[in-house]
């Protein structure tokens, strides 16, 4: 099996064998890991998407990628209910055991001592040798979200009943934060001072991590599983609609003062992502369009790319060079920024 990449490195079309479930960019931005839905884990050259590397992946399917901090490993999910974990090489170096359920989310702590996965209503978390540190089960409902918490080795996961706060070594709960309404993903602010969930009931919740307060954002048209915070400036961007909705969290926060609308796409907004230390927010959507749109006096959009085929998942790397987004057919584009 061999993907080869189209075009130059400006703009590369990938061909891959089924449907980019999860993309991660190496932190030295010079390899995509692709995992795809007919198995397989594909490590792609950033610069021209050339097959560098190609892991079996998953029976069932390959759902999750994630690179650890240094570059060195690569962590991989899937539907067979394991996560295996490769060297830069795209060798695989051990399988873990995960029970039955999906592995569909995995995270490697900031400094890359351990690796935790999600897999249905079950917590995992290894060691970067592969010893089972924490096991926590009792989740109401499978697990949506799974990060580690900014500037702290606490576990972060969301579910359907909202928050819960997990430390290694302890196999249950150490906090949670109660929510009536199906939480579809979690994102924490770039210093862990809020946690933004995109819900089921076509909201936001914004929650204060040392207080617990809780700040709802509604009126959104379909469910919201579009968020992304910006490092850069107090921002929270969100979808849920064709249009983004700029939330700033500057000052006393946005409650009382009105967001900003970002109108452009034609159809839904699919995913969103801040550029790294910047005021940009690359957004992709059905209607084919990459989108950049800049921070000034006010928002504008200062690039507008329209891709092939309807564009899902994104994934921007890590020096903020280059995009990548998972279309229709396995096709996956990557552009310079």
């Amino acid at each position: 099996m061999l993907v080869k990449g189209v075009g130059s490195s400006e703009r590369w079309v990938a061909e891959l064998p089924d449907f980019a479930q999860a993309l991660a960019w190496a932190p030295d931005g010079h390899a995509l890991a692709v995992a795809t839905l007919a198995g397989p884990v594909f490590l792609l050259d950033a610069e021209r998407g050339e097959q560098l590397a190609v892991d079996a992946g998953h029976d069932g399917g390959a759902l999750a990628v994630a690179w650890s901090p240094d570059g060195a490993q690569l962590a991989t999910g899937g539907q067979d209910g394991r996560a295996c974990l490769l060297v830069r090489s795209g060798r695989r170096r051990a399988a873990l055991h995960a029970g039955t359920g999906w592995v569909t989310h995995l995270a490697w702590s900031p400094a890359g001592d351990y690796l935790a996965a999600a897999a249905g209503k079950q917590l995992l978390v290894w060691s970067r040798t592969g010893e089972l540190l924490t096991d926590v089960h009792g989740y109401e409902s499978t697990i949506t979200g799974l990060f580690w918490l900014p500037g702290t080795e606490q576990l972060v996961t969301s579910c359907y009943g909202g928050l819960q706060f997990v430390t290694i070594g302890k196999p249950e709960w150490v906090r949670r934060r109660d929510c009536k309404v199906p939480d579809l993903v979690a994102k924490p602010s770039p210093k862990g001072r809020f946690i933004a969930t995109g819900n089921q009931d076509a909201t936001v919740h914004v929650w204060e991590t040392s207080s617990g307060k809780d700040l709802q954002m509604s009126g959104y048209a379909w469910k919201v599983r579009e968020l992304a915070w910006c490092e850069a400036a107090p921002l929270l961007a969100t979808a849920g609609a064709p249009t983004i909705t700029v939330w700033d969290f500057g000052g006393k926060g946005p409650a009382g003062k009105p967001p900003t609308e970002l109108s452009g796409h034609e159809e839904r907004i699919t995913d969103l992502a801040f550029l790294p230390r910047s005021e940009r927010l690359v957004s992709v959507g059905l209607d084919r369009a990459l989108r950049v749109w800049q921070r000034g006096g006010k928002w504008k959009c200062v690039r507008h790319i329209e891709a092939d085929t309807p564009l899902y998942g994104l994934a921007v790397s890590h020096d903020g060079l280059r995009a990548a987004a998972s279309g229709d057919e396995g096709r996956l584009t990557s552009w310079k920024l």
